[in-house]
């Protein structure tokens, strides 16, 4: 691979590529290592006929808007995968392919250990843009089906030629399943559907796609006392594993309802839980778990967006209520898979996190890495794309780029000073001419227009002139600004502990800091 910088970046999907084009923005040197052949994320993973379930307005990427047609609309899997090839060159990405990371410790020299299929190298800082969709879920009563039955999970499906003839039961109807349930029935296949309570939801909401609502929310709610698409306002922590609605892109993008598949003549079953010598029963709560996949988002979400419409004065159209609708399906509870006729399973049981590749205590009780606002508890290990890293959004296309904005930012301050720093020491005043290059007035946190507190990064003169329009009286030395912000991730007596010669050599020579120098 070369020489490997001492900012590393796991994954290349579009966690890693949006957290690499801020790192290039803030001039951090770094390389991301994807464990694929190829670029193109978890969209390589998914089947022939998949579409977005995002429509194109949220499609934009840092440095890169998306252009390319309707942004209603919905692109398939192969401009998705595209999208990101192309991004990833436009931004001139440092990307090693085919580098699978097996192994993240920490290193006795300080810093982390990478141990990949490439070999080892250690790196100062690494950001784990690993993604959502890790690794898929199977049930346990997966294994006690007939060896006859194919069964894959939808990871592994690509289109309905793949199995053999006969009825096929998916189970699980998230995006993922209520799409293929529609793909396969209008293929012709006799389809058993087993129903989660991933909730419905409207495609098109109060005029706009509901996509765009529910970035708007969680980028600038906060702003107007709406968090309740914040990660801070979730009732509990399994809440940050939530399915997304159960909505499609095919066709130009629509809604799902599941009792209108019914009367398409899709069979719903409730949840499966159990195979017995070839016999698989159901729960017998199938009206319940409808009337919750209808309500729910009128619990949650449709309150959310509309108190941000209200409270933001934004001029919406209001939305027509839903009919009524108590169809049930006459389904039995338990269901032979040889008299139905069903030779195939779909597992459409969605994904988990997987982080035990890396040997420190990272995850808590759920797996999830214990964070704050991306930036963990291990100095120099930072996380990106995880659903609910901050808002809603973290997870998807259209948001994922603010939270890679947000980490690289606030540790792309560090690195560049820190590097600077044995010049910066000999520099008289900030006026000096040795002040080549950039500073960044930066860990003084604003909130942006995107309804999170971020760094704002400011160009300036040697001189001590902004580059772009600005006051003067904004100059910030950057000398300062390394020592604010080692001081508000350690105590004095933390950094003392590290032997931070960098930090304790400036605490002695700037006059402002006296006070924390023990005599």
């Amino acid at each position: 691979m070369g020489r490997i910088p001492e900012t590393v970046v796991i994954g290349a999907g579009q966690a890693g590529l949006t957290t690499s084009y801020w790192l290039t923005q803030f001039g951090v040197e770094h390389q991301l290592l994807e464990r694929r052949d190829t670029l193109g994320g978890a969209f390589q993973d998914r089947w022939d006929g998949f579409y977005m379930n995002t429509p194109n307005l949220s499609l934009d990427l840092p440095g890169m808007p998306f252009d390319d047609g309707d942004r209603d609309a919905f692109i398939p899997r192969e401009a998705a995968v595209n999208l990101f090839r192309r991004y990833a060159e436009l931004i001139a990405a440092p990307v090693h392919t085919g580098v699978d990371v097996t192994r993240l410790s920490a290193s006795p020299e300080g810093g982390f250990l990478i141990e990949s299929s490439q070999g080892s190298l250690r790196a100062r800082n690494v950001v784990l843009a690993t993604g959502a969709y890790q690794v898929p879920k199977v049930p346990a009563p997966a294994v006690k089906l007939p060896a006859a039955v194919t069964q894959l999970h939808t990871h592994e499906y690509r289109n309905p030629e793949q199995l053999p003839d006969g009825a096929v039961l998916i189970v699980g109807t998230g995006q993922s399943g209520g799409q293929v349930a529609e793909e396969l029935h209008d293929a012709g296949r006799d389809v058993h559907l087993a129903i989660s309570v991933v909730p419905e939801a409207p495609r098109r909401y109060r005029g706009q796609d509901l996509i765009y609502w529910m970035l708007e929310t969680g980028k600038h709610g906060p702003d107007y006392g709406v968090n309740a698409l914040t990660r801070e306002a979730l009732p509990s922590p399994a809440l940050r594993f939530a399915p997304n609605p159960l909505l499609s892109g095919t066709d130009g993008g629509h809604s799902i309802h599941l009792r209108e598949l019914g009367r398409r003549g899709i069979h719903l079953h409730g949840h499966l839980e159990s195979v017995d010598d070839g016999v698989i029963t159901f729960s017998d709560d199938l009206p319940e778990r409808l009337a919750t996949v209808e309500s729910a988002f009128g619990q949650r979400s449709r309150k959310a967006i509309d108190a941000y419409i209200a409270a933001a004065g934004i001029d919406a159209p209001t939305q027509a209520a839903e009919l009524a609708d108590d169809w049930l399906p006459a389904e039995p509870a338990r269901v032979s898979l040889a008299e139905a006729g069903i030779n195939s399973v779909l597992w459409a049981s969605g994904y988990k996190l997987d982080f035990g590749f890396v040997d420190l205590p990272l995850v808590d009780e759920w797996g999830y890495p214990k964070h704050s606002r991306g930036v963990t508890e291990f100095p120099g290990l930072y996380v990106v794309g995880l659903p609910w890293l901050t808002r809603h959004y973290s997870s998807i296309v259209g948001g994922v780029g603010l939270d890679a904005e947000y980490v690289a930012g606030c540790w792309g301050l560090k690195a560049l000073l820190a590097f600077r720093l044995i010049n910066l020491r000999h520099v008289p005043h900030s006026g000096s001419s040795l002040y080549q290059g950039v500073a960044l007035h930066h860990c003084a946190h604003r909130r942006g227009n995107h309804g999170l507190d971020k760094p704002q990064v400011r160009w300036h003169h040697p001189i001590g002139k902004h580059l772009l329009p600005g006051s003067e009286k904004d100059w910030v030395d950057p000398k300062v600004e390394l020592v604010e912000h080692a001081l508000s991730e350690k105590s004095l007596d933390e950094i003392e502990a590290a032997d931070d010669v960098d930090v304790l050599v400036l605490l002695a020579e700037l006059p402002q800091f006296s006070h924390c120098v023990r005599a």
